[in-house]
């Protein structure tokens, strides 16, 4: 039978022989077509693991930002209450090392005894305690908020003194006034200079014998002066019953304090615990101010005390 050729294939007679075309077997596509859908399903899984990964990678992220965000709040937080309890500590640090800094210039400086030392102490508490009562009785009373009792608290200052005459005092009885400022013409043996102050065990007597005794403040600077306090003798019937006032930047320009042209006469004590206080009007403005006895009962001797209010 002869061979002929159709459409690229081999015939004999009828029968196909073989093809001319250099495909491959069928069976050979039917492999390729199962590895190119077993990649494209491997490829697939792969894809959705990464997927999966990467959303766990976000819900981590997530997680670790908001863990690190409230550990910085908290940490926030306890920095500033350990910081607000440092201050507290340190401002009651500051106080008694205030406290205990004035007890030592008191007694290194006045040379009080441990109890006279309590008294003084105990009439600054006092006067603190006054300060701290006027202040919460202004708060009850008008119920104002805090920053409005600010602003109320500045007006009242210059009433203050009118309602509490001790917070304008000079210094002399609370030790702002140093013992070395504190001077007289003579002292009596009794009676030490520091005692010289309000509501102290005794007072300063001058010498028995001497002539125009007096006692004399220095301030160190020009300071007006307001008023004059006087006490008598606390362990004894002493006391002055009259004296004069002179004042001057050097001690060697002193003037007495006048009225109506005469140098004025002031009223004193009539007995030894009673404060008596003499208002200065005009009031004075220099460094030093001296006290001059000129009447008094037993022996001149007194305590005293000045304001600037």
């Amino acid at each position: 039978m002869d061979a002929h050729y159709k459409n690229d294939h081999i015939y004999v007679g009828d029968d196909e022989i073989t093809s001319r075309r250099h495909d491959l077997p069928p069976q050979r596509k039917r492999s390729n077509f199962k590895e190119v859908s077993n990649t494209t399903s491997t490829q697939n899984s792969e894809s959705t693991a990464i997927i999966k990964m990467n959303g766990k990678l976000r819900i981590v992220f997530s997680v670790t930002v908001v863990f690190f965000i409230v550990s910085l709040a908290v940490f926030g937080v306890l920095a500033y209450w350990i910081s607000k309890l440092n201050i507290q500590n340190i401002e009651q640090k500051d106080q008694q090392s205030t406290k205990l800094k004035l007890i030592k210039e008191l007694k290194n400086e006045t040379k009080v005894s441990d109890g006279n030392l309590v008294n003084m102490m105990n009439e600054q508490k006092d006067q603190q305690s006054t300060k701290l009562k006027l202040i919460n009785e202004l708060k009850n009373e008008t119920r104002v908020s805090d920053g409005n009792l600010i602003n109320m608290m500045n007006d009242l200052i210059k009433k203050l003194p009118c309602r509490y005459p001790e917070i304008c005092y000079v210094g002399i009885s609370t030790g702002l006034v140093k013992l070395s400022q504190l001077s007289a013409s003579s002292v009596h043996e009794d009676c030490p200079l520091h005692q010289a102050i309000l509501n102290s065990g005794r007072a300063w007597c001058a010498a028995k014998y001497a002539i125009n005794p007096w006692i004399q403040v220095d301030y160190l600077v020009a300071r007006t002066i307001t008023a004059i306090l006087t006490q008598g003798r606390a362990d004894l019937a002493q006391w002055v019953k009259s004296f004069q006032i002179s004042y001057g930047n050097t001690t060697s320009e002193m003037q007495y304090y006048q009225e109506l042209g005469k140098v004025k006469v002031f009223v004193g004590n009539s007995d030894e615990s009673t404060i008596v206080e003499n208002d200065l009007s005009p009031s004075i403005h220099a460094r030093f101010v001296r006290i001059h006895p000129v009447s008094y009962h037993n022996h001149r001797s007194m305590r005293i005390e000045m304001r600037d209010c």
